[in-house]
């Protein structure tokens, strides 16, 4: 059977991901974020004291830990529960150990950062004035001290904090978003903060956004719509094609506001779980200063969390939610990042505090379902799932992640079985954003030895979304392994290398063709490279001992397999390589097959 490869398989952006996913996220954002932005998580340069009074009343709000010898030990322990994002246990610690040294910045630094993670943001605010007094440049304390004053109405003082934040790293990107939206002068003087934003690379949809809705608060309905369709680019997030339809229903355009749906995200309102124009114009989804900050911080969470720095997301969304508490779409977010620093926990109880009568608490639940799967709990996530089904006879999403499910467990039939389903609830499945469905019912498929009906599932995967790098790999594997067509099979697989050439598992795939074509130095250089990007994959290294055996480096390809054997792999696999430890193949012997499922299908990919 084949093997996905990349990740086990590359599947289409979700729902729920789009609509928690970067906006327009630029090429650069990774090396802004590198360069300096990652230290609002270790304590603000220069605060090694607070003013004694100030530092005596952030204090007193903090509990003693009694079985602590000391401050510095109530602080290390406080570190490590910290790097391991056991936040509750970290606060508590940092707590304590301020409690006993009440003056000491370092500390105070790290409980205000853990505060704001752990949505204790009123205790954040306490530190907030010591803190800034020992360094008022401190990007993170600024945002924090910004956020309060514009909660409480004062924003000269919010302006001050927000030009003092760097005009640097990820902070370019932040300061002129808040000194946009916080210029009194508005349009004129938000456009001069703007046009900062406009200045780095990848970021001019991003600007344009906020330039539309700041327009459109300000009246300039000519300007705003402009600005509105500029925010339009290829691939456009959920969040903006909401917020242009919703500009271009207030302003009497619903037939094109409706059509923008299908036209960015591949499918009809209905079909997303939008509720359609009632023909009354709705409310604007960004009303005031406070909610265009608000969407602001959440544009940067999805950024972060595109970036892969959830810690930064954290922030962002609790910001966002501190400004505007009735905002799903950031705790959305915020699920997100706990998912990225590997807390499911917090994960679901994020998910499940958002509305289920609502289309992000649809979103939400069938996130809670597969974080029940990744907790091994197939069974749960499969009971919520059909009731989800049964509730809304009209939606495939999910039926598509039962059989995703299903898929995961080993249970193919039956994935078949719901993948079908899904299908029947699909209105028109030869649109571009159903390659997915097709991918996984192709590899359940595959994977129950119905090869015509594999074949014609994952073909049809890859004319509705050609050089997808997971269907090449996946069909071209599956050929090689069946010796159909084979230069047809290795040009499908290079493909996918050459999208994707870091990924160790479709490396593996052309490896592993060389070795099924008996080009065995070929073999062994492409899998010697795949060992270099996946070292801890039993498999990949059992293949490359496969490969030297069959070079004739008899030793290596021992050694290789006792690897391999040491890195835990499946039962199957393990049996196999045993065995030929155990007695030496034929030089003509196939290498064990690759035991990883397939990845499950998509939900709807919008």
């Amino acid at each position: 059977m084949a093997k996905t490869g990349g990740g086990r398989g590359q599947s289409a952006p979700t729902y729920g991901q789009r609509a928690r996913r970067a906006i327009g996220l630029a090429a650069g954002l990774t090396a802004l974020l590198s360069l300096g932005a990652c230290a609002d998580l270790m304590p603000a340069a220069g605060a090694t004291g607070m003013a004694d009074s100030n530092g005596e009343a952030a204090s007193s709000q903090i509990n003693t830990h009694p079985d602590l010898p000391s401050s510095h030990s109530a602080y290390l322990i406080a570190l490590v529960a910290q790097d391991q994002h056991d936040y509750a246990d970290s606060l508590a610690f940092y707590q304590a150990a301020l409690a006993q040294d009440p003056n000491n910045g370092d500390i105070a630094s790290h409980l205000f950062v853990l505060a704001i993670i752990d949505g204790k943001l009123d205790m954040a605010a306490k530190l907030t004035d010591p803190l800034l007094h020992a360094n008022p440049q401190a990007p993170l304390i600024n945002m924090m001290a910004l956020v309060e004053a514009v909660k409480a109405g004062r924003m000269d003082d919010a302006r001050a904090a927000a030009d003092r934040l760097p005009r640097q790293d990820v902070y370019k990107i932040t300061g002129a978003l808040m000194r946009a939206w916080l210029a009194p002068d508005k349009p004129a003087g938000a456009e001069l903060a703007l046009r900062e934003l406009d200045a780095v690379r990848g970021f001019g949809e991003l600007a344009a956004l906020h330039r539309a809705l700041i327009l459109d608060q300000t009246g300039d309905r000519p300007g705003a719509e402009a600005a509105y369709r500029a925010a339009l680019g290829e691939g456009a997030p959920v969040r903006v094609v909401q917020l242009v339809a919703n500009f271009l229903e207030r302003e009497g355009k619903t037939d094109e506001a409706v059509a923008l749906y299908p036209k960015y995200l591949g499918a009809t309102e209905a079909e997303l779980g939008f509720p359609p124009p009632t023909g009354t114009p709705p409310a604007p989804l960004v009303a005031d200063i406070r909610g265009g900050m608000a969407e602001a911080l959440f544009d940067l969470g999805n950024l972060m969390n595109g970036a892969d720095s959830p810690n930064l997301a954290l922030l962002n969304a609790r910001l966002a939610l501190e400004l505007q508490p009735d905002f799903p779409e950031a705790e959305i977010v915020l699920a997100q990042a706990f998912e990225g620093v590997q807390r499911p926990d917090l994960a679901r109880q994020t998910y499940a505090t958002i509305d289920p009568a609502t289309t992000l608490g649809w979103t939400a639940r069938l996130r809670i379902a597969a974080l029940k799967q990744q907790a091994d709990d197939g069974a749960g996530a499969r009971a919520d799932l059909e009731a989800l089904a049964a509730q809304h006879p009209d939606r495939p999403e999910p039926l598509v992640e039962l059989g995703n499910s299903y898929s995961t467990d080993k249970q193919y039939a039956q994935a078949v079985q719901a993948y079908d389903q899904a299908f029947a609830r699909v209105s028109d499945p030869n649109t571009s954003s159903w390659w997915g469905l097709y991918y996984a019912r192709g590899t359940a498929y595959e994977r129950l030895s119905n090869w015509p009906k594999a074949e014609s599932d994952l073909r049809k995967a890859l004319a509705l979304q050609p050089n997808q790098p997971a269907v090449l790999n996946y069909l071209g594997y599956a050929m090689v392994d069946r010796g159909d067509r084979l230069p047809e099979a290795l040009k499908l697989i290079k493909g996918a290398v050459e999208q994707r050439p870091d990924d160790g598992f479709i490396v593996d795939s052309l490896g592993w063709a060389y070795f099924r074509l008996g080009d065995y130095k070929n073999a062994q250089t492409t899998l010697e490279h795949a060992v270099e990007l996946k070292p801890a994959d039993p498999e990949i290294n059992a293949h490359l001992g496969d490969a030297y055996w069959q070079g004739g480096r008899r030793e290596e390809a021992r050694l290789q397999w006792q690897r391999a054997l040491g890195l835990n792999p499946e039962p199957d696999l393990a049996k196999a390589i045993e065995a030929k430890l155990d007695k030496a193949p034929p030089r003509t012997a196939k290498p064990a097959k690759r035991t990883s499922d397939a990845e499950p299908a998509p939900h709807h990919g919008s």
